[in-house]
């Protein structure tokens, strides 16, 4: 189900509202729900001028939340003004009292900053399918990549010949709006396929971050996307070598063959170049970097992997 920001807004305004009202084993009606959240958020002018009629499609947004958390539709508190749930929700559960018995037992502290995270989520996903694909000359797709690759080309599995024999590829992909990282990263996987390897090895895609040793809290608002082949080895090394105040900690990782690690790693940097700081560093996107890689590693490379610890 598509979103739109107004979508996104009220429902993210309605949440806690029938969160709270969940206890009781009320019901709220359309037109009740629109005047409560738009007097609790004067502030948020979207909602200025919504009406009962706009309440139904929102739901539909709470709904697609409480189904990927198997917890009861919250939604179908929220009635019309004949006291009963509109088509879509009638379509969605079948027996009403019980689906509101449900409701009213269950623990919803349990999944209140899991449905912000979730908001948060779409708000991003649905920024970035409205940005507009940057398109590139040859020329331009050209110089980007060769400017790329005479940073990696010394870490590179592949040789300088293998990847002249994929250049008009890349270079087309590039030109078509794909970052020089993503483009190589999505050849590399390709060639590395076809060769033969006599002794495969695992590495790592990993996420990490710097923390205060003595309190455990993070420095920055930024997380390292990285490759390593031994994860215990990089933390230290990236903590200095030494037990001080300043202590580099691997929150998340996810194991594949060497290379195809450090091709998932080099796509990874491209996929959210918007939010990098500085090198292999990147902004932590509302706290959801992590959930946004886990999601494209495993709509991605989800044959690749062999393992993972992202829970």
């Amino acid at each position: 189900m598509s979103h739109t920001e107004l979508d996104l807004i009220v429902a993210e305004l309605m949440f806690p509202v029938l969160v709270e009202l969940a206890p009781t084993g009320n019901t709220i009606r359309y037109k009740e729900m629109a005047d409560l959240i738009k007097s609790k958020n004067p502030n948020v002018a979207e909602i200025s001028n919504i009406t009962q009629r706009h309440i139904g499609r929102k739901l539909g947004t709470i709904w697609e939340f409480t189904k990927s958390q198997k917890c009861p539709h919250i939604g179908a508190l929220v009635v019309n003004q004949s006291g009963e749930c509109g088509s879509g929700i009638s379509t969605i559960v079948s027996d009403l009292p019980k689906e509101r018995e449900k409701i009213k037992n269950y623990d919803w502290s349990s999944v209140t900053l899991g449905f912000k995270s979730y908001i948060s989520k779409a708000k991003i996903i649905k920024a970035e399918s409205e940005e507009k694909v940057i398109k590139r000359t040859r020329d331009e797709a050209k110089e980007c990549f060769i400017s790329y690759w005479n940073k990696i080309k010394e870490e590179s599995p592949v040789s300088k010949d293998d990847v002249l024999a994929v250049k008009e590829k890349i270079f087309q992909l590039v030109q078509n709006g794909l970052s020089a990282e993503e483009a190589f990263s999505q050849e590399l996987i390709q060639i590395l396929s076809k060769k033969q390897r006599n002794k495969p090895s695992d590495a790592y895609v990993y996420i990490g971050e710097y923390i205060n040793s003595e309190t455990g809290l993070p420095l920055f608002d930024q997380l390292k996307i990285g490759y390593t082949s031994n994860l215990e080895n990089r933390a230290i090394a990236l903590s200095g070598g030494v037990n001080g105040p300043l202590q580099f900690v691997m929150q998340y990782f996810w194991k594949f063959d060497s290379n195809i690690a450090y091709a998932i790693e080099q796509s990874l940097h491209g996929r959210f170049s918007k939010f990098r700081k500085n090198g292999e560093f990147f902004s932590n996107s509302s706290g959801l970097l992590a959930e946004l890689t886990d999601d494209e590693i495993t709509k991605k490379y989800g044959e690749f992997l062999i393992h993972s610890d992202y829970e």
